[in-house]
């Protein structure tokens, strides 16, 4: 028992800064939680159960005094829900050949890599990352940045370091389950969402890992534009993609917990877990555990053989038919 309170923790959605008249209001949802997850990867003889919840931060910056401050958004409900992850993974990690070097995926993430700025109503935006995971223009990022835009205008989606606008993009799916799940924990299984950029053109773009399995410590790289320790101004102007490695704590078909870096922050959802061997996408982040300190907070990530089942199921067709499927 003092095993299992000792990983009590709150989790809340990385993502979610609104940019509020020359401020930012950092959201909570009502919801962040995920399903109990099995333990097909790591064959541990006991689990873990994580309390998570979401909650208000409080935190909102001063607005300029020639802005004229709009009442606050209103506070949203919280809900608990509960993650059971295996303690530790009895596999050996499996000899590889030298990491690509960190400089080639860090250029490589300037170009495949992206800012959605997002209108939530005239004077408030949405700060989050995706992925470009088709050449043709297609993006990766969360079910909730959707939730919270106003999907009827186009994002503006930025990269680069500092980022700069390149393009628009609009909302392609969002997944039926998430939509109409029946609890706020189904969400965080179906947190993700596919938005197309406007126009057509050949993009850099990451591959995703469906395959290859997890191990304990092992080594990814996150790539993402954290802005929760920014200001409206630097939001806008001075906005860097960031890059560090996290090591893999638990995980299953769906979740995977990983520890703290520079990325555990919010702005950073939609950010990618990258491997240093194969530099393919190994994990879309979703969420990171609510500790004040950002050094102390884990980060939660989807599989992308968890997205690709749900696309499956919902669509008959696995993400890369899908997207092939998609016409401009």
């Amino acid at each position: 028992m003092a095993l299992l309170m000792d990983w009590l923790q709150k989790i809340l959605l990385s993502s979610l800064i609104i940019l509020v008249n020359g401020g930012i209001l950092i959201l909570s949802l009502s919801w962040l939680g995920g399903p109990p997850l099995s333990e097909e990867l790591y064959n541990a003889p006991e689990s873990e159960v994580i309390e998570i919840r979401v909650e208000k931060s409080g935190t909102q910056a001063i607005l300029p005094p020639e802005e004229k401050k709009i009442p606050p958004r209103e506070e949203k409900k919280t809900q608990q829900a509960s993650i059971s992850l295996p303690r530790e993974n009895t596999q050996p990690a499996e000899p590889a050949s030298a990491p690509i070097p960190e400089a080639l995926i860090y250029d490589y993430g300037l170009k495949s890599s992206v800012n959605l700025l997002c209108k939530a109503s005239p004077s408030e935006y949405v700060v989050a990352t995706g992925a470009i995971i088709d050449s043709r223009g297609y993006i990766i990022s969360n079910a909730h940045v959707a939730e919270e835009a106003d999907t009827k205008e186009p994002c503006t989606i930025r990269r680069g370091s500092p980022a700069k606008p390149f393009a628009t993009a609009t909302l392609i799916y969002t997944p039926i389950s998430y939509k109409n799940a029946t609890s706020e924990e189904e969400k965080a299984r179906s947190d993700f969402s596919i938005w197309q950029i406007n126009g057509p053109g050949e993009y850099s773009m990451w591959e995703l890992e469906y395959k290859k399995p997890f191990f304990k410590n092992e080594p990814l790289l996150t790539l993402a534009y954290p802005a929760e320790l920014l200001g409206n101004e630097l939001v806008f102007k001075s906005l860097n993609l960031v890059f560090s490695k996290t090591y893999v704590e638990a995980t299953d078909t769906i979740i995977i917990r990983s520890t703290s870096n520079i990325s555990s922050q919010r702005g950073s959802s939609g950010g990618a877990l990258i491997d240093l061997y194969t530099m393919r996408i190994r994990g879309l982040i979703f969420a990171v555990s609510e500790n004040a300190n950002i050094a102390e907070r884990e980060i939660f990530s989807l599989t992308p053989k968890g997205i690709n089942e749900i696309m499956q199921k919902e669509t008959g067709t696995t993400l890369k038919e899908y997207l092939a499927g998609v016409s401009f």
